[in-house]
């Protein structure tokens, strides 16, 4: 129901203003946050950026299994914000057999990790989004 979820949502931005603070009285400034909360990403981003302070750098990392989320809505409330895209990437030798790339994949790993900057949550996949400075 609306009213659950904005008790929800309060609830939220008490526990994470209480946090927040908390680090900043500990002289502390930046730090990496994984959500994983099954569709609500949006909501929980957007309290995250209305209480997280101004001085604070934050990394979140999540992952997005088919909702979009528009991330002009949380650069309202912050501005200095980057979303990124985590992309795998095969590597594969093209001058070798089709079996050895295989091989290659499964024994070394064969995969290059790449972060493509975006201005929208669209893909299925892993995203992290860069808050502040």
């Amino acid at each position: 129901t609306p009213f659950a979820f904005a008790k929800f949502s309060v609830l939220h931005r008490r526990v994470e203003s209480a946090l927040f603070s908390g680090l900043s009285s500990q002289q502390l400034s930046c730090g990496v946050v994984k959500i994983d909360v099954e569709g609500f990403e949006l909501p929980i981003l957007k309290s995250i950026v209305d209480t997280l302070p101004s001085n604070f750098k934050l990394i979140v990392i999540f992952e997005n299994w088919g909702h979009s989320i528009n991330v002009e809505c949380l650069k309202r409330a912050h501005q200095n914000i980057c979303l990124k895209y985590l992309e795998k990437k095969k590597v594969l030798h093209p001058w070798l057999p089709k079996w050895l790339n295989s091989l290659f994949l499964f024994f070394i790993g064969g995969y290059d990790i790449v972060l493509s900057t975006t201005d929208e949550v669209s893909r299925v996949g892993d995203y992290v989004l860069e808050i502040g400075n």
